[in-house]
């Protein structure tokens, strides 16, 4: 009598998988397949408190850095890059708010790329913020 159960139900399950709803897979699409690699990569940290923006006592209204990224110089990055994506992860945790202005200059000193990341004054908790600045092959 179990036997027979099992078999019965073996069988049910054995229909049901084998004439499910399913298309044929055509497996020569592998052929058309292409793989592109995805990097993330942390290139620039920068951490400054409120105290950082007085000098002797004195409110500095901006302050500039210049940073070079050589990982753009690399020639397999120069002919395969198709798509970079800048996320800056911003914690404001006083009560002002400021601008973050990036320029992009070529080696000549030229600007080919400028945008400005705003963030808002944190009244009571730290403000959290996301910004990303997205570039295609046609502006890289």
């Amino acid at each position: 009598m179990i036997n027979k159960k099992i078999k019965t139900t073996g069988l049910f399950l054995f229909l049901l998988i084998g004439f499910s709803c399913t298309k044929p897979v055509d497996i020569n699409q592998i052929r058309d397949l292409v793989l592109q690699p995805v990097v993330e990569s942390s290139l620039i940290f920068y951490k400054a408190s409120a105290k950082d923006f007085f000098i002797g006592g004195i409110e500095q209204n901006t302050a500039e850095d210049f940073i070079e990224i050589d990982f753009f110089n690399n020639s397999f990055v120069q002919d395969n890059l198709i798509k970079a994506a800048f996320v800056f992860n911003v914690e404001n945790s006083i009560n002002r708010g400021y601008q973050l202005r990036v320029s992009f200059l070529d080696a000549s000193g030229q600007l080919l790329e400028r945008f400005t990341v705003n963030t808002n004054a944190s009244l009571i908790t730290p403000l959290l913020k996301q910004p990303i600045q997205k570039f295609s092959k046609t502006n890289l």
